[in-house]
């Protein structure tokens, strides 16, 4: 006869511990490797991120479609504890007072700009170009080129070593280069070329393309050049108590989205 062995009451919940466990384990979602513990520094709070109006990349405040790094940022840092209060300032204020911790982040700015911000691991493709009319292209061979012509962008930007030597050497020489400041410059500058008061307008591609379809004037423009192709960083104010373990987070934060799927949606969202 075989006998049936009793268990005890230990023995019941000792079962219905690893039991229990075994389900936690295997219902639970994977922990992502920047877990709060492995990152020391972090303190939940408001962060105050600033930049100009420079959609796909960054929209309109406080709707359902900040602009895509805005949105990767909000993504990136909610489960830690921290809100994103987004806003526009023109551009140059935006660099200045992050740098000075008035600000916590500045969104977009490239490694030139956020030279002595703190730039993380993860970066968004971007770049510039330079458009005219396209009743009015003509053969782009570097910045010799724009000799004689109206370029127009804005105050702060980095366009790229050869134009923006170019523009440094010939701002306040009549009329050759217009530099905008402000937070709305790229609509003015587009008013401008439409005007013929511009001949050559430098922005980054997808951003002009949606100012364009924004706009729905149907006009009409060329690209001439590439003049930069670079990545652009959601870059962090230096000597705030938590900037350098949020420099560490973010970028962790941002490759793990990228590698789940998470970037490309948000991409496909905004057009990009």
């Amino acid at each position: 006869m075989v006998r049936r062995h009793s268990m005890g009451i230990q023995g019941w919940l000792a079962l219905m511990l690893a039991l229990v466990l075994a389900w936690c384990a295997w219902g639970a979602p994977a922990v992502a490797q920047t877990s709060p513990l492995t990152i020391k520094g972090l303190t939940p709070r408001v962060l105050l991120a600033v930049a100009d109006p420079w959609c796909p990349y960054n929209c309109v405040p406080g709707s359902p479609t900040p602009g895509l790094m805005v949105e990767a940022l909000q993504l990136a840092l909610a489960p830690y504890g921290y809100t994103v209060n987004y806003t526009n300032v023109p551009w140059v204020r935006a660099l200045n007072e992050t740098l000075a911790g008035t600000y916590d982040v500045v969104i977009g700015t490239d490694p030139v700009e956020g030279a002595k911000l703190r730039l993380p691991s993860y970066g968004f493709v971007c770049g510039y170009a330079a458009y005219t009319l396209a009743d009015k292209a003509f053969t782009y061979t570097g910045p010799a080129s724009l000799v004689g012509k109206r370029v127009g962008g804005a105050k702060g930007y980095h366009y790229g070593p050869e134009i923006q030597a170019y523009l440094d050497k010939n701002r306040g020489l009549g009329s050759q280069v217009m530099l905008l400041a402000g937070a709305d410059t790229l609509p003015r500058n587009l008013q401008k070329l439409q005007a013929e008061r511009l001949d050559v307008l430098l922005e980054n591609p997808y951003v002009l393309a949606y100012n364009l379809q924004q706009a729905r004037g149907g006009m009409q423009l060329t690209k001439i050049a590439d003049t930069l192709i670079n990545q652009c960083f959601t870059a962090l104010a230096p000597n705030k108590p938590d900037s350098a373990a949020l420099q560490q987070l973010i970028g962790q934060r941002f490759g793990a989205l990228e590698a789940d799927g998470t970037m490309a949606k948000l991409r496909t969202k905004y057009g990009l």
